[in-house]
C-alpha cells in the first residue's frame, strides 16, 4: 500500500513510484469508493537533476515556540531554512507536521516568491496531529511559504535532506576528512553517521592550511580565503548565520587576506597579512578578545597591543604571539590558562572571580618567544634560546615537568601540582619543532608523549594496571615526563582529538593511535601503538577535531 485510509478520512502521502509506458502510473483502490488527488512534486531521470544529500533531522520551524504564532485561516507564514542548508540547495525534503488544529483544513508548502499552487501537502481533521513527508523546491534564501486553508494550526518542519548540484571535484591541494559526521564536520554535504574512510571534501581546492575543532573544520586557500563547515550553534562558522549546521564548505565572510588559521572549541581564529588577529563565534567567556561578551557571526579584530605573528585557539581560550616576543591570552580562565598569575574561582556562580578575560592579558615574565603552541587547557612557548615554557592545567601531568596533581585537582584545582598560573620552564622538552596537548615532535623526527594515558591513548603500548582515579593512581595511568613513542621516525607534525592522536611522516603517510569511537583512526578497534592509515599518502597537513580528522593532500 501507498496510502491507508479509514472511512471518511482525508489523508496525504508522498509517493515515489517508477513510471510505466508513456510516463503513466496506475492508482488502485482496495475497498469501497474513494476520490484521489495526485499532485506532482517532481521526477527523477537518468543523468538529469541534482543529487540528494541526507541530513540528521533538524527542526527548522515550530510555530508553538516562543515568538512563533499559529497560522490562521487563509494565512501564509514563511520558513527560513538557510541555517541548515547550503546556498546551493534547490529543494528541501522535510517532515511537515500539523497540530493544535481547530478545524478541518489542509496545509500547502511552496517556494517563497512564487504563486501558491492548488495543491496540499497535509490534510488535517479538527484536533488532529498528523505528519507527511514533503519535497519542495526552495525560494530565494532557502525560504518556503506555508499556508493554512481553514481554522488555525501549528506547523512543525523537520528537515531530512536536500537536493543540490553535485559539487566540483578538487584538484591540486585538497582537504580530506574522516570520523564522526553528526554535525556535518566532514564537509561532504551530509550530516549524520561516520566514515572510517578518508574522503575528499568537494568544492574547494588550492589549500594551504587546515584546522579542526569540536565539530568544525576550517581551511585556508592560498589566495587568503578561509572556508568553514560543521556546527554553527555558537556562530563559529563566521558566515553571518547565527545557528544551524553547514555540511559543505562556505567562505568565512569579511576577512582580509589571511595567512594562518586556528580553531578553538567554539571559535575560529585567523591572522592576516598585516599581522592582525581575527576571531569569530562564541563570546560568553570573552573568546573573541574584543573587550565584550557578544557573540559574532562574522570575524572581529582581536584587541592586541602590537603586530601578531601567530594566534592559537584552545578549548575555551586563545593566545597570540606578538612580534615583540610577548604572549597575550584571553577567554576562559578556570584552569589558569591566561598565564598572568590568576585562576578562576566560583565560575558558574553568581560571584565569579578571574574566571575569564574578554580583553587580552600578558603572560607574566615571558619574553623572547619565537613559537607558540596550545593544548586543551595548557599553553607551550618556545623561546629564542630553545627553552620550552608551559602554563595551565596539570592534573594528569600535562605540563610535562615531572609532576601531576591527580584526581584531587577536580575538587580543589589550586592544590599541589594542579596548575601553573605563570609560565614555568619544561626542561624535559628541548629541540622541539611542534607541540600539542601531550605530544611534541623533535627536530630529529621522533615524537614524545606525556600526560593522560587512562585508556592507553598515548600510543606507548601501555595500559593502566588499575584505577586511575584513586588517590594513588595505578601504574601507566599518567606520564608526567615525556617519553618517546615507539616505531615513529621522520615525523613532521602531530595532532590530538579526544583519546586519540595522529602524526604526519615526512613521506606523506599518516599514523594514528588511541580510541576509535567513530572511525577517526580508520581501524576496526582502538590501538595503543601508532599504526599507518592504509592507502593514504601525499598528505601535507593534519588536524584533529573532537572525533574527526582532517588533512590536506596533493594526491587523488
Amino acid at each position: 500500500s501507498s496510502l491507508n485510509l479509514s472511512a471518511g478520512a482525508v489523508v496525504p502521502n508522498l509517493i515515489t513510484v517508477a513510471l510505466g509506458t508513456n510516463h503513466t502510473i496506475d492508482l488502485y483502490n482496495f475497498h469501497g469508493t474513494i476520490n484521489l488527488v495526485a499532485d506532482l512534486a517532481g521526477y527523477y531521470a537518468t543523468g538529469t537533476g541534482d543529487p540528494f544529500f541526507q541530513l540528521t533531522p533538524q527542526r527548522a520551524l515550530d510555530t508553538r515556540n516562543t515568538g512563533g504564532h499559529s497560522i490562521g485561516a487563509g494565512q501564509t507564514q514563511t520558513a527560513d531554512l538557510s541555517e541548515w542548508l547550503p546556498t546551493t540547495a534547490v529543494a528541501a525534503v522535510f517532515n511537515l507536521t500539523g497540530t493544535n488544529t481547530t478545524a478541518g483544513t489542509f496545509v500547502t508548502a511552496w517556494p517563497a516568491d512564487s504563486t501558491q499552487p492548488l495543491a496540499s501537502n497535509l490534510n488535517l481533521a479538527p484536533g488532529q496531529t498528523a505528519a507527511n513527508l514533503a519535497t519542495v523546491a526552495l525560494g530565494s534564501g532557502a525560504r518556503l511559504n506555508i499556508a493554512n486553508f481553514h481554522g488555525t494550526v501549528d506547523v512543525i518542519i523537520d528537515i531530512a535532506g536536500y537536493f543540490a548540484p553535485a559539487p566540483t571535484t578538487c584538484t591540486g591541494t585538497c582537504a580530506i576528512t574522516w570520523g564522526a559526521n553528526f554535525i556535518g564536520q566532514l564537509g561532504n554535504g551530509t550530516t549524520g553517521g561516520q566514515s572510517a574512510v578518508p574522503t575528499q571534501v568537494p568544492g574547494i581546492t588550492g589549500l594551504s592550511a587546515i584546522a579542526s575543532a569540536y565539530g568544525d573544520t576550517y581551511a585556508l586557500n592560498t589566495d587568503g580565503t578561509v572556508y568553514a563547515w560543521g556546527i554553527n550553534e555558537l556562530q563559529q562558522l563566521g558566515n553571518g548565520r547565527t545557528d544551524g549546521e553547514l555540511p559543505i564548505p562556505a567562505v568565512v565572510t569579511g576577512l582580509p587576506k589571511i595567512t594562518a588559521i586556528s580553531a578553538g572549541e567554539q571559535n575560529g581564529y585567523a591572522l592576516d597579512v598585516n599581522q592582525h588577529a581575527w576571531a569569530w563565534g562564541d563570546n560568553e567567556s570573552g573568546g573573541l578578545g574584543d573587550g565584550n561578551r557578544t557573540a559574532s557571526a562574522v570575524p572581529v579584530q582581536v584587541s592586541l597591543p602590537g603586530p601578531v605573528t601567530s594566534v592559537i585557539g584552545a578549548s575555551t581560550a586563545a593566545h597570540a604571539l606578538l612580534a615583540d616576543g610577548t604572549v597575550w591570552s584571553w577567554g576562559y580562565n578556570q584552569f589558569g590558562v591566561l598565564g598572568n598569575g590568576t585562576i578562576g574561582a566560583g565560575c558558574g556562580t553568581a560571584s565569579p572571580v578571574n574566571c575569564d578575560s574578554p580583553t587580552p592579558v600578558k603572560a607574566s615574565g615571558l619574553t623572547n618567544v619565537v613559537a607558540l603552541y596550545g593544548g586543551e587547557f595548557d599553553t607551550y612557548a618556545v623561546k629564542s634560546d630553545g627553552t620550552v615554557w608551559a602554563w595551565g592545567w596539570n592534573a594528569e601531568g600535562e605540563l610535562a615537568n615531572g609532576t601531576f596533581g591527580g584526581d584531587a585537582c577536580y575538587s580543589v584545582n589550586t592544590g599541589p601540582n594542579c596548575v601553573a598560573l605563570t609560565p614555568v620552564q619544561v626542561t624535559a622538552l628541548t629541540g622541539v619543532t611542534k607541540i600539542t596537548g601531550g605530544y611534541a615532535v623533535k627536530a630529529d623526527g621522533t615524537v614524545l608523549a606525556w600526560g593522560d594515558n587512562s585508556t592507553g591513548e598515548l600510543g606507548l603500548g601501555t595500559t593502566p594496571t588499575g584505577n586511575c582515579n584513586a588517590p594513588q593512581p595505578a601504574q601507566n595511568c599518567f606520564y608526567p615526563t615525556p617519553v618517546p613513542l615507539p616505531g615513529l621516525s621522520n615525523m613532521t607534525d602531530v595532532t590530538t582529538g579526544v583519546h586519540f592522536a595522529a602524526a604526519l611522516k615526512s613521506d606523506g603517510t599518516v599514523w594514528v593511535w588511541g580510541n576509535n569511537f567513530y572511525g577517526q583512526n580508520t581501524m576496526p578497534t582502538e590501538s595503543t601503538v601508532p599504526v599507518q592509515i592504509a592507502g593514504l599518502s601525499s598528505v601535507t597537513k593534519i588536524s584533529a577535531g573532537l572525533y574527526h580528522m582532517a588533512a590536506l593532500t596533493t594526491g587523488s
